[in-house]
């Protein structure tokens, strides 16, 4: 990877792929390569990208960081990206503008509704422990862990 980076890939370089969904179809131009390291749960590969130039406010890092179901990595990556890379615990899906929406205008998504669809109780927890907006996400919550993730904040 080191070598792509010294030979002057673009770091920053959007995944340009196409995501369609049964409701929406978007183009994803948001940091690919953040996106997949926060998903792995791996911070020293992370801060490696940040440290060769990767823009971590040009990535959907934290909805991706959601993905990963070991829940100490998750809870690490989530607590890495709020504290050290002040990405917003209910940023949505948009990214500024880098995801483009192509058939119609979705309702944001925020990391917890990822969280929720992706039943990924240790990372709902860890993002309500860092100030996520309910919203719709309990509505979303179908799984008895889920469930349980947001009858412990009432």
């Amino acid at each position: 990877m080191d070598w792509l980076l010294d030979q002057g890939l673009d770091i920053n370089f959007g995944g340009h792929r196409t995501v369609k969904g049964a409701d929406r179809m978007c183009r994803d131009n948001t940091c690919a390569v953040l996106n997949e390291a926060a998903a792995s749960g791996d911070i020293a590969l992370f801060d490696h990208l940040v440290a060769r130039g990767a823009k971590p406010s040009r990535s959907n890092a934290l909805h991706f960081a959601t993905r990963c179901h070991d829940a100490n990595k998750v809870v690490a990556m989530i607590s890495h990206l709020i504290k050290k890379c002040d990405l917003d615990v209910n940023a949505d899906t948009s990214c500024g503008g880098l995801n483009e929406f192509l058939e119609f205008e979705p309702s944001p998504g925020s990391p917890l509704n990822h969280a929720v669809i992706a039943s990924n109780a240790a990372a709902a927890d860890a993002l309500l422990r860092y100030g996520a907006k309910i919203g719709v996400a309990e509505k979303l919550a179908n799984s008895p862990e889920m469930k349980e993730v947001f009858s412990k904040r009432r």
